[in-house]
């Protein structure tokens, strides 16, 4: 899931750049109306049905916050603090 969710965000991006620079982390998250909290493993998300995923788009430097929207940017430095 988080390959899908690295591409689906370079897409939106416009390019993996920041990916590959790694300036980026991804975490997909799968949720259900079963189960309270996040669901990791295929295991445990064939044993809990439908659910939905989200991609979790983080500064890979824990210090640094994103000043401005990240969609298009392509190639540019990211709006980092």
């Amino acid at each position: 899931m988080e390959s899908l969710c690295q591409d689906a965000t370079a897409q939106a991006l416009g390019s993996a750049a920041p990916f590959d620079r790694g300036e980026l982390d991804i975490m997909a998250v799968a949720v259900n109306d079963k189960v309270v909290g996040p669901l990791t493993g295929p295991q445990v998300l064939d044993a809990h049905g439908d659910f939905d995923v989200f991609c979790v788009v983080t500064p890979a430097d824990g210090a640094r916050m994103f000043t401005a929207p990240i969609r298009g940017l392509g190639d540019a430095p990211l709006p980092l603090s």
